[in-house]
């Protein structure tokens, strides 16, 4: 059980409200079988989301009306994590099932322009998901250690806030229904390799679902190269990056497009 108190106060302007919530909690885990190593577990929370100090008070973007985001919880999981042999060193898979009942959802939405943007409360947002994530340690060979990580994750998120609405059990703005990424990672000695994909599916700026607020899915594409090593008490580090190696055009919020192919190099000296 968790108890907040907030309190808000300004020298000139008007100041956002005091904030007072009692959030619960009860989570449970639970193995089936002692010899297999798959565990079940379980939560509902009531939780909480206060505007940022961003959210209430940056100029022209911020809300001092804004009121806490609350929501009800709930979660179903699975984890298997085990030592193969083999190829596999170690593999661990993780899946989630959600359902959330979100009341006063902040969210940044454009005003006049697209260049004038002000946080808002969304009235009432139902949301059911999938998360899946796999992770895997393959053994080594010839002093290389490699792992691989994979997410993807299914989230509908509906606006219900008013039933008159063209929006309403639309998807609300900017949130794909499908998402995921992958990172591929080799690790010698004081060298390491890795390779990032980024994947988001297509989605609409606000709900109404028609051609002018389209955007499509994107991915990215990134390689990095490290080198670490100690001496004098110090540590030290050169790197090098290649992101968005395919030079694919993409927007995350519409007309903001992304920076194309880009690379980098520094170093890096520590304690």
């Amino acid at each position: 059980m968790l108890h907040s108190a907030i309190f808000n106060t300004v020298k000139t302007g008007e100041s956002a409200k005091n904030f007072k919530r009692l959030a619960p909690t009860i989570s449970a885990v639970f193995q089936p079988w002692v010899n297999w190593p798959l565990k079940m577990r379980a939560f509902y929370k009531n939780t909480f989301r206060v505007p940022t100090f961003n959210d209430l008070y940056y100029t022209r973007v911020g809300n001092t009306k804004l009121r806490p985001e609350v929501a009800q919880q709930y979660n179903l999981g699975l984890t298997y994590i085990a030592s193969t042999g083999n190829l596999f060193k170690k593999v661990s898979v993780t899946t989630d099932v959600y359902h959330n009942n979100v009341t006063d959802k902040i969210v940044a939405v454009p005003r006049e322009n697209l260049f004038q943007w002000s946080m808002q409360n969304l009235g009432k947002v139902k949301i059911n998901g999938l998360d899946l994530t796999t992770f895997a340690q393959l053994e080594e060979w010839k002093q290389w250690r490699f792992e691989v990580y994979i997410n993807y994750s299914y989230q509908r998120a509906l606006d219900q806030s008013d039933a008159t609405s063209v929006l309403f059990n639309k998807q609300i703005a900017y949130t794909p229904l499908h998402s995921g990424s992958f990172r591929f990672s080799a690790q010698r000695s004081k060298v390491s390799l890795s390779y990032n994909m980024l994947w988001s599916g297509s989605r609409y700026r606000i709900g109404e679902e028609i051609p002018e607020n389209y955007l499509p899915s994107w991915a990215t594409h990134d390689l990095n190269l490290r080198y670490n090593w100690e001496k004098s008490g110090f540590k030290y580090e050169v790197f090098a990056e290649a992101n968005n190696i395919l030079n694919r055009q993409y927007e995350i919020i519409i007309y903001y497009p992304m920076p194309r192919f880009s690379w980098r190099i520094g170093a890096k000296v520590g304690l």
